[in-house]
């Protein structure tokens, strides 16, 4: 048998110690991904962090907003730019219906990529997961510190059953679940997520004179409560500051009224926007509604009914509306 030569031996000992040397790149690789931070915003104020690696955890029917971030050198991790949506988009298997089994999300806009943000809702109790890639860190991150492996990848959610009607009992936030407690009927369920997109909160208990008057005047029933949402105290006093509490308060009043109407088009609309004439002619009913003027509850009455009247609304809700009308 020949001697092993030497140099194919040496060659070897480099291959070793070469494997010996990359082992704990490979290991601080792996762990960069614990880098990406996940932020959890619930409409009641309260903020949950979480690691890339561990499950965001919700109660059924709430919304949640989640961001992602990137660690920084100091303790305010670096915010991000991010597309997030479907796991398929992404290189995952499954289907787009399974995941909106537990997580209904509103599609991104430009606001939401450029914050790294997605806005849904929680449906039935169980897991499923989001995807992103994150595409930017604001200055002074740098995006190239952040392994190329970890900016793409999966968000893991977990819907919990909420155990109480005011969703104590849950472990988690104090807020009545979206839309107030779970519901079959397509009518409770379309004036709570009015409650939601103009009063900007959480329904909880729905008027059941509302239910009642959706139920038997379809779209006319929806106008109807619509409009009796925006001429009340609450909208006329609540809804800027709410939004502003969401926004953040260094914004002016114009830009917060702004603000405010988009957040009401999203939940009303989805993924569709109005033309530029509408959304001029709400955004004057809504200043007017607002203010202390003779004609603001003409013009809270006006806003109402135009949310409601647009194409727009029947469009995104026509699947609870066909369900309440075959129902009838």
């Amino acid at each position: 048998m020949q001697p092993f030569p030497r140099v194919a031996a040496r060659r070897v000992g480099l291959l070793i110690a070469a494997a010996a040397t990359l082992l704990p790149l490979a290991a601080t690789a792996q762990n960069n991904c614990a880098d990406v931070k996940v932020r959890t915003w619930h409409p009641n104020g309260e903020v949950v962090w979480t690691e890339l690696n561990e499950a965001v955890s919700v109660p059924a029917g709430r919304e949640a907003h989640i961001y992602l971030h990137m660690r920084a050198r100091g303790p305010e991790p670096y915010s991000t730019q991010a597309t997030i949506g479907y796991p398929q988009a992404f290189g995952a298997g499954g289907r787009e219906q399974d995941v909106a089994k537990h997580v209904r999300m509103e599609k991104q806009n430009d606001d939401d990529r450029r914050a790294g943000r997605i806005r849904f809702r929680t449906a039935a109790a169980g897991r499923t997961q989001l995807g992103y890639q994150i595409t930017g860190v604001k200055s002074p991150g740098d995006l190239n510190q952040l392994a190329q492996r970890c900016r793409t990848g999966f968000i893991d959610i977990v819907v919990r059953e909420a155990k109480n009607r005011d969703g104590r009992g849950d472990g988690g936030s104090a807020a009545p679940p979206k839309g107030g407690p779970q519901t079959d009927d397509p009518a409770t369920q379309l004036v709570a997520d009015l409650y939601q997109a103009l009063l900007r909160r959480d329904a909880g208990e729905v008027d059941p004179g509302f239910v009642s008057t959706v139920r038997s005047k379809t779209v006319d029933g929806l106008i109807e409560v619509a409009t009796a949402i925006t001429r009340s105290d609450e909208f006329r006093t609540q809804a800027l500051r709410r939004a502003a509490d969401k926004h953040g308060s260094s914004l002016d009043g114009e830009q917060l009224r702004a603000r405010l109407l988009r957040d009401i088009y999203d939940d009303l609309y989805g993924s569709g926007a109005p033309a530029p004439r509408a959304y001029e002619q709400d955004l004057d009913a809504l200043t007017v509604c607002l203010a202390e003027r003779r004609d603001a509850d003409s013009a809270c009455a006006e806003l109402g009914r135009n949310l409601v009247r647009s194409p727009l609304y029947t469009e995104h809700q026509r699947d609870l509306i066909e369900q309440m009308m075959r129902r009838r």
